[in-house]
């Protein structure tokens, strides 16, 4: 080795990572600030004062940041609309557990909403604030990602102008040349006047003696070994992250000399490592695909999101854009759109601007994500992808059914319009069927004694005749006839009375006349009426025990006339040998009677039918009983006069049921 040793110009030793991530803190973010404690005699922390403000804590804050480093946070602090905001910080400070509060600033004349976290980092404070009015004041909009820094930059070039930057020599052999005691320090090699004469394989294996393999990112020491080895040999000036036993982590780089000799020139990165650890670690939180590009559009950072977002491209350091961009649209079938209109990769790159670009991208299964660029103050680009394909779905589903809405407003328009004249013409035959309906009621209430005079009349006259009162009749023939005459005539004489009552009710002028009576008076006088003719019709009538205490508030000459109707039914439409029975029962506030009988049924579709007036059904086995169909009808409005109701259950070849309930 000559004495002299020319040594070339030695590279600088900041990595280029790290002029990006200054860019993506004062870019991304919206709010940094670090602080440090100022403790008291007692070793309490009395105060914190600023040593790191970003380019948009001082938009927030509304002052530059040279006014504020150095200076007491606590004093600013304590005008915030924040309650005992001092008092959290410090509890932060002491405590170690991270905090976090909305400020509401007025921050270039408008006010805006903030979202404050604060965290324990390097023996103070690192506050983060975030925008978050826009997406308070609308969720549908999609969230601008606020990029939030860990790290203090003037903080990292501060430490790292504290001490030298480590630095070696190696010569053409592969021998330790020279090196400062940074070096030897941070390769954990004790002095490094003891060094020089080494081989670096020889200083690489005493260095990795214990290590980790997993810390380097190899399987076993020996693959880093020979890896570290042959990139030692054939330097190509990128940087070597290593990580020291104690944690440490430096960035090397190395360059061929002219003599064939190594300069290795490393710098410790370990709060930046941190840094970014911290912040990938923020970001893969973040929901929202997130990627930084330099200048030269090669990926330098992205989250876990954007991995998704890039879904079938094998993601690494130094891919740039387009080729990203390529591979999505080969191999997700992705149509970009800006401003609706498709647009290639070379014009989705050329747009990009000073101002933010958003673009959509369209995938054959369907997804559609909102894409916005993002210039920084380098020259690099921030990109954020967010999945709107739920929402676009909705819109979709919602324009839809905006027009199903305005086809079915149209019909319903037309039906409208339809049913107006429909209505109007019922209106004018109902106001005439009303009309017609009261002529008729009208008329029968007014027939009442010109009909049931000379019917009574021949009643009276037949009766005579057949109880011979003014001597025999010379014959029997003319008795049958007689009794044929009282019977046709008392059977005409009640059709009228049902007809007259049921026009009386319709015409409004019906009137009760209510009485207190027993109920088990009214149910024995209707059995004891009825019971002759059960046994006319071979049938057994039976009558249940009533309660004689139960008493009810009633017209006992219509409800009579209704169980009698309902009596005269069951026994119509019962075969001989066949049961009528007619029981009670009470209900919470009501007492319910019922008529029930073993006869032939009635079907269900047809029930509906025999509680109108003069409506009846066709029957083959009714025994020649003649009617009005009035029967039901006029028994169903004489139970709602009183404020009750009638009701049918029938099922055909097993019985009939009829159940009228009345209020206690």
């Amino acid at each position: 080795m000559s004495d002299t040793l020319a040594l070339p110009p030695v590279p600088d030793p900041v990595p280029t990572d790290h002029d990006l991530l200054v860019s993506l803190l004062d870019s991304a973010f919206q709010g940094l600030m670090a602080l440090r404690p100022v403790l008291g005699a007692d070793g309490a922390t009395v105060d914190l004062v600023w040593t790191v403000v970003n380019a948009g804590a001082e938009r927030l804050l509304g002052r530059p940041r040279s006014s504020l480093v150095e200076t007491s946070f606590l004093t600013l602090v304590s005008g915030w609309p924040v309650p005992d905001a001092a008092g959290r910080l410090l509890r932060v400070m002491d405590t170690g557990i991270p905090d976090a509060f909305d400020l509401n600033l007025r921050v270039e004349g408008r006010p805006r909403t903030y979202t404050v976290k604060v965290t324990p980092f390097s023996g103070g404070l690192a506050l983060y604030a975030q925008d978050v009015t826009d997406r308070r004041a609308d969720e549908v909009r999609m969230r601008e990602l606020e990029q939030r820094a860990r790290r203090a930059e003037q903080r990292l070039i501060d430490a790292l102008s504290a001490s030298p930057d480590p630095f070696a020599v190696f010569d053409a052999d592969e021998r330790l040349a020279l090196c400062n005691q940074s070096w030897a320090t941070m390769s954990g090699l004790g002095d490094a006047a003891r060094l020089p004469g080494r081989r670096f394989e020889d200083l690489l294996r005493q260095v990795s003696k214990g290590q980790n393999p997993a810390n380097v990112g190899f399987d076993s020491m020996e693959d880093f070994i020979a890896w570290r080895i042959e990139r030692h040999r054939s330097p190509d000036g990128d940087p070597i992250q290593i990580t020291q036993k104690d944690g440490r982590v430096f960035l090397i780089r190395e360059r061929r000399m002219g003599d064939g000799g190594v300069v290795s020139v490393a710098t410790e990165v370990t709060e930046l490592d941190r840094s970014r650890r911290l912040m990938r670690a923020t970001l893969d939180a973040t929901e929202q695909a997130v990627a930084l590009f330099d200048r030269d559009d090669r990926l330098v950072v992205w989250n876990q999101s954007y991995e998704r977002f890039a879904e079938g491209v094998e993601l690494r350091s130094g891919i740039t854009l387009g080729e990203i961009a390529d591979a999505v649209i080969r191999e997700r079938g992705a149509v970009l759109l800006y401003k609706g209109e498709p647009v290639s990769v070379a014009r989705r790159l050329a747009l990009r601007g000073p101002d933010p670009v958003e673009l959509e991208r369209r995938t054959r299964d369907g997804q559609i994500h909102i894409i916005r660029d993002l210039r920084t103050a380098d020259g690099g680009t921030v990109i954020t992808g967010t999945d709107v394909t739920e929402l676009k779905r909705k819109e979709e589903m919602l324009e839809a059914q905006v027009q199903e809405l305005d086809a079915a407003r149209g019909e319903a328009e037309h039906q409208a319009q339809h049913l107006a004249q429909v209505t109007e013409m019922l209106t004018r035959e109902k106001e005439r069927a009303e009309a017609a309906s009261r002529t008729k009621s009208q008329f029968l209430a007014n027939m009442s004694h010109e009909l049931r005079t000379p019917l009574n009349a021949v009643l009276g006259f037949s009766e005579i005749l057949k109880t011979e009162a003014f001597g025999p009749l010379g014959g029997r023939r003319y008795k049958e006839y007689a009794d044929d005459i009282h019977a046709s005539g008392s059977h005409l004489l009640s059709l009228i009375n049902d007809l007259l009552d049921m026009s009386k009710i319709e015409a409004g002028k019906y009137r009760l006349h209510r009485e207190k009576e027993a109920l088990a008076q009214i149910i024995g006088s209707v059995g004891r009426m009825m019971r002759g003719r059960a046994a006319e019709a071979d049938l057994v009538l039976q009558v249940d025990p009533i309660d004689a205490g139960l008493m009810v508030d009633v017209d006992v000459r219509a409800i009579k006339q209704v169980l009698i109707n309902l009596l005269a039914n069951a026994i119509t439409f019962t075969s001989a040998g066949g049961r009528v029975r007619l029981g009670v029962r009470t209900e919470p506030g009501q007492v319910a009677i019922q008529v029930a009988d073993n006869g032939i049924g009635i079907p269900k579709d047809e029930m509906p039918r025999l509680l109108r007036p003069f409506e009846q059904i066709d029957r083959n086995d009714r025994r020649g009983r003649e009617g009005t169909g009035l029967g039901l009808a006029l028994s169903n409005a004489l139970v709602e006069l009183h404020g009750g109701s009638l009701t049918l259950d029938s099922e055909p070849g097993v019985g009939t049921t009829v159940t009228v309930r009345l209020p206690l």
